[in-house]
């Protein structure tokens, strides 16, 4: 897997096609490579089975054939860990630009307070070394378990129940 999302276009691309289809020049735009390289990259993400072409799309020119995920990108921290600095600071800028993209888009549209029951929350704490590896525990735990939600709602969206876009960013970090 480190291999597959060692590079930050490859990750911004499993992000874009977990939103929505795309063709390798609809990628390419929006993460700024070349078609060429684009292709390139589809077939590393594809040969580790995170995403695949949409059957019944247009196989020619490969530009135009359209993609899907089929898995998500989430590591390990021993996958993390082998990653190199650069990559995973690259990771990380994406995922919190799509962050607060998605909450700017939310507040300007009145949905980020359309529930009362919505959650935002900062807490800054001194903790030791065991207190951070909890921490860090609950907070892989809770991912898991919205990950489960969200595969469990999408069920029932297949029968027919309308549903809602949630959106969920975890972050714990070091803070100086």
């Amino acid at each position: 897997m480190s291999r597959a999302l060692a590079h930050p276009a490859r990750v911004h691309v499993v992000y874009i096609l977990s939103m929505r289809v795309a063709t390798p020049a609809e990628l390419a735009a929006e993460t700024g490579t070349s078609v060429e390289r684009m292709g390139y990259h589809l077939d590393i993400l594809e040969e580790a089975g995170f995403v695949e072409p949409v059957p019944g799309g247009s196989p020619s020119p490969r530009s135009s054939q359209p993609y899907r995920r089929v898995k998500k990108a989430i590591f390990t921290e021993a996958e993390w860990e082998l990653l190199p600095e650069t990559t995973r600071l690259a990771i990380v800028e994406m995922q919190l630009k799509a962050t607060w993209k998605l909450v700017g888009e939310s507040i300007d549209s009145g949905a980020f307070e359309r529930r009362p029951s919505r959650h935002v929350s900062l807490h800054e704490h001194w903790v030791d070394e065991r207190g951070w590896r909890e921490a860090m525990a609950v907070l892989e735990e809770t991912m898991w378990k919205i990950e489960e939600i969200g595969a469990r709602a999408a069920e029932r969206g297949e029968k027919g129940e309308e549903g809602l876009a949630l959106a969920v960013s975890i972050l714990g970090f070091e803070a100086e």
